[in-house]
C-alpha cells in the first residue's frame, strides 16, 4: 500500500476529535519514511500533522540490551520506555484538541 492509498484512507475517516495513527514496525524497516511520506501527503490536502516518534523513548543500550542486542525478548522487555511515551503523546492529544481546526 503506497502512502497516498494510506493518506486517502486516513482523509476518509470522521470523528470529532483528532486522529492518532500509529506506523509500528522492524528496526530499519522505513516507518519514518513511510510516516513523513504519509504526513506530506495529509498536509497537501490541508490536514495538520504533528509527529512523535518512539525513538526518543527508548531506553539506553545498556536496559534495552540486558538479554542482548539482538534479543526479540530483550526489546519487548527492555526497549521502550512506554509511561514516558504513552503520557506525552496524550498531553499532545489534549493541546491539538485544544486547538481549532
Amino acid at each position: 500500500m503506497s502512502a497516498a492509498e494510506i493518506a486517502e484512507m486516513i482523509l476518509a475517516l470522521e470523528a470529532p476529535h483528532p486522529l492518532r495513527i500509529g506506523i509500528d514496525g522492524f528496526c530499519a524497516a522505513g516507518k519514518t519514511t513511510l510516516a513523513n511520506a504519509v504526513a506530506e501527503k495529509l498536509e497537501a490536502k490541508g490536514r495538520r500533522v504533528i509527529r512523535a516518534s518512539a525513538d526518543n523513548f527508548q531506553n539506553p543500550p545498556e536496559v534495552r540490551w540486558q538479554l542482548g542486542p539482538r534479543s526479540p525478548e530483550g526489546f519487548f522487555r527492555h526497549a521502550p520506555r512506554c509511561r514516558g511515551r504513552a503520557r506525552v503523546l496524550f498531553l499532545i492529544g489534549r493541546l491539538e484538541s485544544a486547538v481549532p481546526l
